[in-house]
């Protein structure tokens, strides 16, 4: 449970104990007053304090088994929203558990696992678009966008993050068609699409392309509700 930076659910301690005892040892770590419960805006929440977490870090590092830990920290929250549509509860989830996000996404970045990374980073992306937090969201976008082995799926969704995000256009003319042909099964990303571009051609001044992108985006939204 160290890997965990802030507060945590029931379900993610779970799933990093992962032991057949899971329950039973997570009730006695509460029992004893190692790990701590506290009622939060999303139900029970649970947390090491700092020095019991320093601690047993320090003991997970020396059994050789803080990288297995980690890796199973990073895929649960890697998991939990992956290919979500937009809510507020996505939203409300992420910036309670932000800590946790970043480390595991930390975590992705650095051991080389494109999949878990953009999944964080999408989820992560929701929050800080939703915050307007750019200075935050740029960097960690930026280092997404250039992982080895990203599917056109992928890259399409990053750049679609990166311009709504940063106001930018991360694309040029002739890459909208491929773009939306690797988002056409995902609507809320190909709705997004559709809104970033009417908006950068608009701000060009390029009414004839933003009034179709702007039309685009309504007709997929009325289709799926």
């Amino acid at each position: 449970l160290s890997v965990f930076v802030g507060t945590f659910t029931r379900g993610a301690a779970l799933a990093v104990i992962t032991s057949p005892e899971a329950e039973v040892q997570l009730r006695a770590l509460v029992r004893g007053n190692l790990v701590h419960a506290a009622h939060a805006a999303g139900g029970q929440g649970l947390r090491l304090l700092t020095t019991v977490r320093d601690a047993a870090r320090e003991v997970l590092g020396d059994l050789g088994e803080a990288g297995e830990a980690r890796r199973r920290h990073r895929e649960w929250y890697a998991a939990r929203w992956r290919g979500a549509q937009l809510s507020d509860t996505l939203i409300e989830d992420v910036g309670r558990t932000q800590e946790d996000h970043l480390a595991a996404l930390d975590d992705a970045l650095s051991a080389g696992d494109t999949g878990s990374a953009v999944d964080l980073g999408l989820a992560l992306f929701r929050r800080w678009q939703f915050s307007e937090a750019v200075a935050t969201a740029t960097p960690w976008m930026d280092q997404l966008s250039r992982m080895p082995g990203l599917t056109d799926a992928q890259t399409a969704r990053l750049a679609v993050a990166r311009t709504a995000i940063s106001h930018v256009r991360q694309w040029e003319d002739t890459d909208v068609p491929g773009m939306m042909q690797a988002l056409r099964d995902d609507v809320d990303w190909l709705i997004l699409l559709s809104i970033t571009e009417s908006i950068a051609a608009y701000t060009a001044g390029e009414t004839a392309r933003a009034v179709p992108m702007a039309s685009l985006g309504l007709d997929t939204a009325r289709a799926a509700a």
